[in-house]
């Protein structure tokens, strides 16, 4: 679907039902609800070949030639909309690979500080037996093994994340993208088209200013004034057939689009809100067994102390 939108917008000629999924193609999208009715086109809305050029009924006069493209207010609220979706991905993007780099640090510090109270506990041993001490010491082996278990659940709980949430949130920010792509292709279509018209107009003016010129240097000036018109017309003609079929394939896939987002990022959030329950308890069941003693040394507290 992202890349069908960013190709019908450039004017290709591909199917959009090509770019819906299987789960989607049961039902076809409808056209956009949120259109406002559009009016009956009048001889200033339609182009050369009668094409209605004016989405809203505004009129030319504002920045458009006479004869030239004025997208309707709808299009212009959807381009923006989308281009602020595309913003807040990006940020939840970022704020979710910040999540799984926590996670995948706090893993490797864990067992960094295992490593580290391996090392005293071989020191210990060798002073225990420089001193001849009777005494049992700090049992840094088992604090070392506590560190060790849990910075397991904390790297399983930076790929559970990249899974089921990281991974979904990278394929909705390539779709957002690519139906922004779309969105400012349709709008370079369109600067296009009306920049033709401007050229159209002025030569035009200028070989009408020229009246009927004898045969010689002028009639031919006129002449090819006429012939780089006629070529411009035929450009514009083609513009307007690349709109044209852009507009269909936008109206057809902007329903899709945003359905098929909040259903992913839907799915998305539910597999990362069961990912970290689950992440949380393999972290409980991964520690619980190096409390046992301490427990069991507090249940049975030395007189002195109760």
């Amino acid at each position: 679907g992202a890349a069908s939108a960013a190709a019908a917008a450039a004017g290709g000629a591909a199917s959009p039902a090509k770019s819906l999924p299987a789960a989607a193609g049961s039902v076809a999208p409808p056209p956009l609800s949120s259109s406002p009715p559009q009016p009956a086109a009048t001889a200033s809305q339609s182009g050369p070949t009668g094409d209605v050029l004016l989405g809203s009924g505004a009129p030319a006069s504002q920045g458009a030639p006479g004869d030239g493209i004025v997208e309707d207010q709808h299009f212009l609220d959807v381009a923006d909309y989308v281009g602020k979706l595309k913003g807040r991905l990006d940020k939840l993007s970022s704020a979710t690979s910040a999540l799984v780099k926590h996670a995948q640090l706090t893993g490797s510090v864990l067992m960094e500080f295992a490593r580290v109270v391996v090392d005293l506990d071989e020191t210990e041993a060798k002073a225990k037996a420089v001193f001849e001490s009777g005494s049992n010491g700090v049992e840094w082996t088992n604090a070392a093994k506590l560190f060790a278990s849990a910075s397991g659940p904390a790297n399983l709980q930076a790929a559970a994340v990249t899974a089921a949430f990281g991974e979904p949130l990278d394929g909705a920010v390539a779709l957002t993208q690519a139906c922004v792509s779309a969105c400012d292709a349709r709008k370079a279509i369109v600067d296009h088209y009306n920049r033709l018209c401007k050229q159209i107009e002025r030569l035009d003016q200028k070989a009408a200013a020229m009246g009927v010129p004898e045969p010689g240097p002028r009639r031919e000036e006129k002449q090819k004034l006429e012939l780089a018109a006629s070529d411009t017309r035929i450009a514009r003609t083609q513009a307007m057939g690349r709109y044209d079929k852009c507009r269909q394939h936008m109206e057809h896939e902007l329903v899709w689009f945003h359905e098929e987002l909040a259903r992913t990022m839907g799915a998305a959030l539910k597999d990362l809100v069961v990912a970290q329950g689950a992440s949380a308890g393999q972290a409980a069941h991964a520690c619980a067994g190096h409390f046992e003693e301490l427990r069991a040394m507090l249940r049975s507290a030395p007189a002195a102390l109760v």
